[in-house]
């Protein structure tokens, strides 16, 4: 349960990243209006969902790889955002987003049902859980700027950029030790 509580800290400080950039990107660099600002969260918001639907299947086939397959996602779609230069894009960002969200929250639950010996404190695991995760939502603009006056920028999409590194490195990362488990069994 420990190790994985800094981790959800950590992660949602990077998702939230999604939320806050989005409006001030797609308005500020002139892409988009109010209007098309909320169709980029609603596409967003659909894929979310229907990724959440999908969730069992997809559990089913790819197992706790799941949590790798929606870091790796998250990250692409971060990393697009970063990059996206017209409406279209950040659409295509959206729905990659969304889709690793969709995969992130289910699995990270059940990964946190598992770390307890008892099943009775399952959902006392998912709720210091889903507390942690609130907490990095609550410190986000707080660590975001230290980083800001640490490197003396404060950019747009600098956010999406270094958290869509960091969601690749750990699927990366994981992948590796995937990898450095099966070579050890043979």
């Amino acid at each position: 349960t420990w190790v994985l509580l800094p981790f959800a800290f950590i992660l949602n400080i990077c998702i939230i990243s999604f939320s806050v950039e989005l409006s001030l990107v797609l308005v500020g660099e002139g892409l988009g209006d109010a209007q098309e600002v909320s169709r980029v969260f609603a596409v967003n918001t659909i894929f979310a969902f229907g990724a959440g639907i999908i969730f069992g299947f997809v559990k089913q086939k790819l197992g706790k790889c799941v949590l790798l397959a929606a870091t790796g996602l998250i990250g692409t779609g971060l990393l697009l955002g970063a990059v996206s230069q017209n409406y279209l894009m950040f659409m295509c960002f959206a729905a990659i987003f969304g889709i690793g969200f969709g995969w992130l929250n289910p699995i990270m639950n059940l990964l946190m049902a598992d770390t307890v010996t008892d099943y009775r404190y399952g959902a006392q695991a998912i709720a210091v859980y889903t507390s942690c995760m609130g907490l990095g939502q609550f410190l986000y603009p707080y660590i975001w700027a230290g980083i800001n006056r640490l490197t003396g920028r404060n950019i747009l999409r600098l956010e999406w950029k270094m958290s869509g590194l960091f969601f690749l490195g750990l699927t990366a990362a994981g992948i590796s030790l995937i990898h450095l488990k099966r070579r050890k069994k043979k």
